[in-house]
């Protein structure tokens, strides 16, 4: 792969899009309730090359499209309904809603919290971003799921990316370990 190194008016470098991958088949599925705050992050998902976007101001049609069409990224918009947003991610991590409990899941938020933060995590979020965003920033997470995703935690209260850091820092009395998980992106 290789970087792209445009230039601004003044000269200086710009962001101009993704050119690590092709994102021309991949399905996003966008929730946020502010029509130009929608806008605006399906404008940044466009110009990182992804073609299939389907954003939502309502919850409800959000969870709808996540069971019709089996999304590879689904971006949550947090500050609205918090409680809701995490129930979602767990019925989607527990295979309650769709056949692919590992679908990449970005959170974000104005306003990260300790408990919205927390509860995200806890819900099993693969990353959560902090507002405002940028296309490079975008562009950056999203690269760092596809070459370093966590593996995935499965028992009965989590599903989700591996919280732990370094060895022997959870107990894990019953050997359950980690399992890889499929990165459609």
């Amino acid at each position: 792969y290789r970087h792209n190194r445009a230039t601004s008016s003044s000269g200086g470098p710009v962001f101009s899009g993704n050119k690590k991958y092709a994102y021309e088949q991949a399905t996003v599925v966008l929730f946020n309730p502010l029509g130009q705050m929608r806008a605006t992050l399906r404008d940044a998902m466009l110009v990182l090359g992804f073609r299939n976007i389907l954003d939502f101001g309502t919850l409800d049609r959000t969870r709808t499209a996540i069971i019709e069409r089996a999304p590879d990224l689904v971006l949550l918009d947090l500050d609205r309904e918090k409680v809701a947003i995490c129930d979602l991610v767990r019925e989607i991590r527990k295979s309650n809603i769709t056949a692919d409990p590992f679908v990449v899941i970005i959170a974000m938020t104005w306003h990260p919290n300790l408990d919205t933060v927390n509860n995200s995590l806890e819900a099993g979020v693969d990353d959560i971003i902090t507002m405002p965003i940028s296309i490079k920033l975008i562009n950056e997470r999203i690269d760092a799921l596809i070459r370093n995703r966590k593996e995935f935690v499965v028992t009965s209260s989590y599903v989700g990316p591996d919280r732990r850091t370094g060895e022997g820092t959870r107990s894990d009395p019953l050997g359950l370990g980690t399992i890889r998980v499929p990165n459609n992106l």
